[in-house]
This record gives C-alpha cells, sequence and structure tokens, in this order.
C-alpha cells in the first residue's frame, strides 16, 4: 500500500470514528464525496481499482461492505440515529482492517 492509499485510509477511518460516535463536522456526510479513498480511485468509469476496499471485496462502489447498510440507515433514519451509528461502527471495523499488518522485526 502507498503511502498516499494508507493516509487516505487513515482519514475514512477518522471520518467513520467521528460518524460512529456522533462526533461528525457540521457538513460531514457520506458518499463518494465525503471519503478520501473515493477521491484517490473513483474516476468516471466507477472502477475503485487500486483502493483497499474494492481489493478486499473484488466489486465496486463498496457493495458486499457494510457501508451499504450504514447508507440505508443514514438516509431512512438519519445520521444521529442508533441504526445509523451502529451501522457506521460496522464500517468502522471492516475499514480498520484494511491497515497493513504491522511487522515485527527482530
Amino acid at each position: 500500500m502507498t503511502s498516499t492509499t494508507l493516509n487516505a485510509l487513515k482519514e475514512v477511518i477518522t471520518h467513520w470514528r467521528r460518524l460512529a460516535t456522533g462526533k461528525t463536522q457540521r457538513y460531514e456526510g457520506i458518499g463518494p464525496g465525503n471519503c478520501a479513498l473515493c477521491h484517490l480511485f473513483n474516476n468516471a468509469a466507477f472502477s475503485c481499482v487500486g483502493c483497499p476496499v474494492q481489493q478486499k471485496t473484488g466489486r465496486t462502489g463498496c457493495a458486499d461492505t457494510p457501508y451499504r447498510t450504514a447508507e440505508v440507515a443514514y438516509f431512512d433514519y438519519g445520521r444521529n440515529s442508533k441504526k445509523f451509528r451502529a451501522a457506521a461502527r460496522a464500517e468502522l471495523e471492516f475499514l480498520k482492517k484494511l491497515l497493513p499488518k504491522k511487522r515485527i522485526h527482530k
């Protein structure tokens, strides 16, 4: 993973941590416009090639991730609802698992 991709992933994790805890910034929401990874990898063809999420799932547009459940809860119940925050926590945990494992040198 490149340092640019790692930094974007960390930014996305921080974003979802705020969403999961209800400590969002005023105009913060969900979707490609709020995702640092989408800014790097989402192009006109919606290919997502190179995105760690796409590499994990083999799918584009965050399909087969907790994002879809969070998206429905966000629009149906609002970003301050318990349902959305629970879904946001699931997305946060998914994203954290995409971080590279730390290597221990002996």
